[in-house]
């Protein structure tokens, strides 16, 4: 039986040969976890009407395992000159019209005539995840299926305020978080997934941990502890 608990899995590295094995190694490994990965081609499907063929191929692989859903990254932000010192996102300052355009690239994807491991894409839940990365406007509960409320580094990271980011708890089995610069041994690694996972009602629907500060570009060094971690939690 799949855990109701998920690995999520930021896998916007490109897909050279083996760069994404770790995931499916320990898909296969460990067909009770599943895995949400995320997929982010160029800040969301690119403008080809099709992914490349590395993609075609990467994601055919993915997809055949039941325990991996493929999630398609869309920014919602076009600028990042914002803030006191101009470098931060701006954020919700994508147009409606490209949103949908992207989202819409994605949906097509398994039907635009790409290459057939594209075709079998089709499967699929219709899941709407936000990244916020912070406390979230009660309105946007309404429209996701999952929120990831955090991301940031484990210095700043407190468990013990993590019901504040999810409603006092009431949206708990629908949050994620993402904490990156994790510079604990693996037994600390296993013991904040525990705390994360094993919180009663206020436990969260998924996490992913890294040591690395920029954690998008390759899998954490201890990613089979990680999942190790997360087999073991009852």
């Amino acid at each position: 039986m799949l855990k109701s608990n998920f690995i999520l899995v930021p896998l916007y590295m490109f897909p050279f040969p083996g760069a994404w094995d770790p995931l499916l190694h320990a898909a296969q490994k460990h067909p009770e976890i599943n895995f949400h990965a995320i997929i982010n081609p160029d800040s969301g499907p690119g403008q080809d009407s099709c992914p490349g063929p590395e993609y075609s191929a990467a994601l055919a692989n993915l997809i055949a395992y039941p325990n991996i859903q493929t999630l398609g990254y869309v920014h919602t932000a076009n600028r990042w000159d914002c803030g006191s010192n101009s470098n931060e996102i701006c954020t919700c300052s994508q147009p409606l019209s490209a949103l949908r355009a992207n989202i819409t690239r994605y949906a097509r994807w398994p039907r635009a005539g790409c290459s057939s491991p594209v075709e079998g894409m089709s499967r699929g839940s219709n899941t709407v995840f936000f990244n916020t990365g912070v406390r979230t406007d009660e309105a946007y509960w309404r429209i996701a299926d999952h929120i990831n409320v955090f991301e940031n580094t484990a210095e700043v990271f407190d468990v013990n305020g993590l019901s504040a980011f999810t409603g006092t708890g009431r949206y708990a089995s629908r949050s994620t978080v993402i904490i990156n610069g994790y510079e604990g041994s693996v037994a600390g690694l296993r013991a904040s997934v525990d705390v994360l996972l094993n919180r009663g009602y206020k436990s969260i629907a998924g996490l992913y941990i890294s040591n690395h500060n920029q954690p998008y570009d390759r899998f954490p060094e201890f990613w089979e502890g990680l999942v190790e971690a997360v087999a073991g939690f009852v």
